[in-house]
Formats: C-alpha cells, structure tokens, sequence
C-alpha cells in the first residue's frame, strides 16, 4: 500500500491535543513481530501486506521472478509494519521486541532522535515539530513506521448544505462498477456547484477514481473510509491507477480516509506482470514517458492539493 491517507477505526470524537491513539484501517494483520505503547498508552501496529513476517523470505523470492529493479532485497523489507496516532503534544513512544535489542536507528537522521534501548525495549522521546513521521529499522526485523498526526481541525460536516455525502449514493450492495460510477457522477456534481464530497467512514471498492476535466473540486474522506482497487485478474496485467488526475485544475483532497491500491495484491505470488512498474505517484513529462500503474497519477493538470 502506498500514497496513503490516514484512516482510524477508534472513537472518531476528538478533544483538542489529546492523545488519539489506534488507527488501523479494515483488514489490516497485526503485527507479530512489534507492539507500541504511546504516553503508556498500547498503540496497535499493523503490518503490510498482510504476511506473517516469516513468510517475507518466501514472498521476496516471488519477485525474484521479475526483472532485477523489482527484486525487494533483503527480505526483511517485503514489508512495512506501522503504527498510527493523533496528537498536538510531545510524546514518548515505546517499541518491544521479540528479542534484545543490538542496534537502532531512527530515520530521518536530521531529525536527530536518539532511541534509548533497554533489553527488548527501544523508546524515542518525539516532540512537536512537523511533519512527524519515521522510520525505525531496529536489528534485522521489518521497518517500523511511526506516524504522528497533529489533531485534525476544520473538517466538513457532513450534513452542511455545502456538502455532497457519497454515503447517499453508494450501497454495500453496489458492483464495484456501479460504485465507481457513483463516485465520478458526485464528483462531477460538486465540481459544478462548488460543494464538497463527503466520503463517509466504510470500505469503498472501486476501479480508478478519475478526476478528468474538473476545476475547483473538494473531496474529504473521513477518518474510517477507505478507498481499494480491484486486483486484475491473474495474467490479465490489468494496470490502472488508485487517483487518476487528467485535464483538471484546482483539486483539493482532503482527510484521514485511507486508498489502498493493493500493489501486492496485484504483482504477488506472480499474478500479473511488473514488467511496468508500481509507484506511489506518477507525473509525466518529457523526461519520463513511461506507462506505469500509480495510486496516484496526474496528466496535465494544476494546482491539484492533498
């Protein structure tokens, strides 16, 4: 999963500065190898994709397959684990491991956070300057991820007159096409008459979202919503795009919602080809005329904002 919105399954009412602990998004496998405790507080870690870490090794060799530029060398890295929360304040974050604890390092390394191990113990003490978002490599386990959110203000209601919900025109029942459909046609809608789309907390299977030949557009997905592309079939090496930006200017996206393209999904076990490629976002240009398959990708466009 990449190029991802925050998403949180936990008590959606905020107090101003309060520590928000527990974002997790649907689906999500716990990890077996980290667990958190944030101001004391456990924190749930999950990990993507959703593979027990002694399966990473099998699953590199997957892509061994493919050529050289694909191949996820050491295994360690197939995965992603992570730890997400909400807060304005300083805090004081606290990793167990399986094992004692050889070494540390806290990326990025500007930011100079220095980790205090203790036996299987790794804490990190994170103050407020933003963005605070890192990467722990501790020893030879997967990367751990720690992204602290400041406490989210000025969201949309949902009822507001200025708002179009999506909730009010998607099912659960809805084929992925249909569904799809409904989100171009509020997108469409709120583009002319200057609202916003309101994208309510649940789980949204769709194909892309293009946002062709739009101006002035808003869409908010709520703490909760969640955004996943279909899987092409085996050895249909269907490529498509999460956010398909073309022809369109003046595109503000919004909110904690999550879009998971499902990049494993797609290219592991061998499925389809990687022959392409995968990248969290794609612009073109002169320079890199590639055809690719993004979760977010944009095609003469301007003043596009997430």
């Amino acid at each position: 999963r990449v190029g991802r919105m925050r998403c949180r399954t936990a008590d959606h009412n905020r107090q101003m500065g309060a520590l928000q602990p527990g974002y997790l998004f649907p689906g999500d496998l716990e990890s077996d190898t980290f667990r958190v405790e944030v101001d004391a507080h456990p924190t749930p870690v999950s990990s993507i994709p959703s593979l027990a870490t002694s399966d990473y090794a099998a699953a590199a060799a997957e892509f061994k397959k493919f050529k050289e530029a694909c191949w996820i060398d050491p295994p360690r890295f197939m995965g992603v684990h992570y730890a997400l929360l909400e807060t304005d304040g300083p805090v004081s974050v606290t990793v167990t491991c399986p094992a004692a604890v050889r070494s540390c390092i806290v990326h990025p390394l500007r930011r100079e956070v220095k980790p205090t191990v203790d036996g299987n113990r790794v804490t990190l003490h994170i103050g407020q300057t933003q963005p605070r978002y890192y990467i722990v490599e501790i020893d030879d386990y997967p990367p751990l991820v720690l992204m602290v959110d400041a406490t989210e203000t000025a969201a949309p209601h949902r009822d507001g007159s200025d708002v179009l919900d999506i909730g009010a025109l998607v099912t659960d029942s809805s084929m992925v096409a249909e569904r799809t459909a409904a989100f171009h046609r509020a997108f469409a809608e709120a583009s002319k008459a200057g609202k916003t789309v309101f994208v309510p907390a649940g789980v949204y299977h769709v194909n892309a979202l293009k946002f062709h030949n739009l101006d002035g557009l808003k869409v908010y997905f709520a703490a909760g919503s969640l955004i996943r592309t279909e899987v092409s079939p085996t050895g249909e090496n269907i490529h498509s795009h999460g956010l398909w930006f073309q022809d369109s200017k003046n595109i503000h996206i919004s909110g904690r919602g999550c879009l998971d393209h499902q990049g494993f999904g797609n290219f592991g076990h061998g499925r389809n080809a990687y022959d392409h490629g995968l990248i969290s976002y794609y612009v073109t240009n002169d320079l890199c005329p590639f055809t690719t398959e993004s979760p977010v990708f944009m095609l003469r466009c301007a003043n596009v904002t997430m």
